[in-house]
């Protein structure tokens, strides 16, 4: 004999009976199909085993590439800081670990299709500059076109 535990908003259940048993049981519960009630024995469970979690994940949807795009164009020499972009469209800096981490890592690897997008529209590159406080600081240079005349 097995026992199976299990708690559907703050009510403990109960299921005991053979493993082939519990198994079937177990399936037909989580395909949403008609379970055999003899066996299930409810009762409430204690409040001790609800556990706030201790870590919030924080993801939100991420703003158009054009909007983003648009704000980088308007800048002059297109100059722009990830956290820059980060507080104009969300309101927050995001860091690389933790709760914003997600978000963090999200909007990096969007800024930098956003920027592929302008140097290949724009012909020219962003160059990469680390400030004093190890924030990257991007800035646009157009490429030199040189023409020969014969």
């Amino acid at each position: 004999m097995v026992k199976l535990k299990f708690t559907i908003k703050g009510i403990e259940f109960e299921y005991e009976g053979e493993p082939l048993e519990v198994q079937t049981f177990f399936q037909r519960l989580m395909n949403g199909q008609q379970i055999p009630m003899d066996k299930l024995s409810p009762h409430e469970a204690p409040l001790t085993q609800d556990k706030p979690s201790k870590r919030k994940i924080v993801d939100i949807t991420l703003k158009p590439d054009t909007k983003i795009k648009e704000y980088i164009i308007s800048k002059p020499n297109y100059k722009h800081t990830l956290f820059e972009i980060q507080e104009q469209f969300y309101g927050t800096k995001f860091k690389s670990r933790g709760e914003t981490g997600r978000m963090y890592h999200k909007t990096s690897k969007q800024l930098k299709r956003v920027r592929k997008e302008i140097e290949t529209e724009q012909k020219g590159k962003f160059q990469e500059v680390l400030g004093e406080d190890g924030t990257k600081r991007f800035t646009f240079e157009k490429s030199q076109q040189v023409t020969l005349v014969a």
